[in-house]
């Protein structure tokens, strides 16, 4: 049996919300948990009339249907933004020994060979030069290169280059353009172009909503292993989206056969299944913290934020057979804060508000900067402590009723209740004094 909890030290500013979803409720569902374990999960089969039509069938119709976006992309190209932001992001983690020239060069000269990998290699980096002295007219004249080598690829059926500028598309919401490249990939057996077929059929983007066609290809692209799909499958069984049923068995099979493939990139299925066993879901999971714990640590250490962010919770609070350390807490919050995680934003201002014995300083001024940060992000209840902080002030800043409407509007309107109080004179539950220690708990109060 696990340890049970020990009480809280401080309610992070008393107003933070769990990033946990509340439990889903489901019963009169038989089945065993013999089978519960990551390893040797075999994917769900299913029925061979919930197959058709086939996808084949559905990539054949949509091709002659969007014969005309073929064509569009003759002159289309791209802004590729997005793709550069990423491409920029990922070279300033792990910044080349070459100039973008010098790679730039290098890689031409690869492409010279004629192979076809080696060739959308060029065209990518290409479509997402940045030239080192930033200058716009060279940048767009080898981004243009790379557009013609991207669709010279498409048309000869090179399924990256197809997937590639559909996802291109996708992100200047160019959907009917993206949804014709998705599909040759598709065609060309893609797995993530098949998901985003799917994707595009459930949200009815460049083409018509359509949930069985939407599990077709999602139950295709999950039998080809692929991450994303094997997610999606699973929260579509444990929900029973799409006119699914809820099937809790297959549910958690996806998302097993999905968590031992988990990386960097896919991290979601250990999240979701330490949120499973967690909570349970008898009779088909049952609650095992110390499981639970242990697919957390493995999202967490893969850099998923709000696996991070839970974390800071356990050793906040003890739950999950943690030992309450609040410099552990602390430190999980903080690798979660700085990756931009809001809650975990927040939570970090509780600790520096009140700060913990000798363990934790009271730093208001790191307690306001954490605040902002949630609150210029949008977290309503960061917003509400911001205007708070302002009514009443803190040792480092004066009251200025003022900035403090301000930001109880800015809550208000996203929804936080005690800021719409405020604004309005209503009693607001809860205490209104500055923020102080409870007695009982050493729980931080705000309002």
């Amino acid at each position: 049996m696990p340890p049970q909890p020990v009480a809280p030290m401080r309610n992070t500013l008393t107003f933070m919300q769990s990033a946990l979803p509340a439990p889903m409720e489901i019963s009169g569902f038989n089945a065993s948990t013999s089978d519960l374990s990551i390893q040797s999960v075999s994917p769900p089969e299913p029925p061979i009339s919930e197959m058709t039509p086939s996808a084949s069938y559905h990539v054949e119709k949509e091709l002659m249907d969007h014969s005309a976006e073929f064509n569009m992309i003759e002159n289309a190209r791209p802004t590729f933004e997005t793709l550069t932001r990423a491409r920029r992001t990922a070279t300033e983690k792990k910044p080349s020994t070459m100039t973008p020239e010098q790679e730039l060069e290098l890689l031409k000269i690869r492409s010279q060979s004629g192979e076809n990998d080696d060739i959308f290699e060029y065209a990518k980096f290409c479509a997402t030069y940045i030239p080192s002295n930033n200058d716009s007219k060279l940048r767009d004249k080898v981004a243009e290169e790379g557009f013609r080598l991207l669709k010279k690829l498409s048309k000869e059926d090179y399924a990256e280059a197809q997937y590639w500028l559909g996802r291109a598309y996708s992100e200047d919401d160019s959907h009917n353009l993206a949804f014709a490249q998705f599909l040759l990939a598709a065609k060309r057996d893609h797995p993530g172009a098949t998901f985003a077929v799917g994707v595009c059929y459930e949200g009815g983007k460049g083409s018509r909503k359509d949930p069985k066609a939407a599990m077709t290809f999602y139950r295709k692209a999950a039998a080809a292993a692929y991450p994303p799909a094997m997610y999606r499958m699973g929260m579509i069984c444990l929900r029973g989206e799409l006119g699914q049923k809820r099937d809790i068995r297959d549910g958690v099979k996806w998302l097993k056969r999905c968590a031992a493939v988990a990386d960097t990139d896919n991290p979601h299925a250990l999240m979701q299944l330490s949120i499973l066993h967690e909570t349970g879901l008898p009779p088909a999971v049952h609650t095992d913290h110390k499981y639970s714990l242990q697919l957390l640590m493995q999202a967490a250490n893969l850099g998923f934020p709000p696996a991070q962010f839970r974390l800071g919770q356990c050793y906040e609070y003890g739950s999950l057979t943690c030992v309450v350390d609040p410099r552990e807490s602390l430190r999980w919050y903080t690798v979660a804060a700085e990756a931009g995680e809001q809650e975990a934003q927040f939570a970090l201002a509780g600790w520096f508000l009140t700060g913990h014995l000798d363990q934790i300083p009271k730093d208001e001024r790191a307690a306001l900067m954490w605040t902002e940060k949630a609150a210029q992000a949008g977290f309503p209840k960061a917003q509400y402590a911001m205007g708070f902080f302002y009514e009443t002030g803190l040792s480092i800043l004066p009251p200025d009723q003022a900035r403090a409407k301000q930001w109880y509007e800015i809550a208000a309107a996203n929804g936080d209740e005690r800021a719409h109080q405020r604004l309005t004179g209503q009693p607001i539950t809860g205490s209104s004094k500055r923020p102080s220690k409870d007695s009982k708990q050493g729980s931080c109060t705000i309002m």
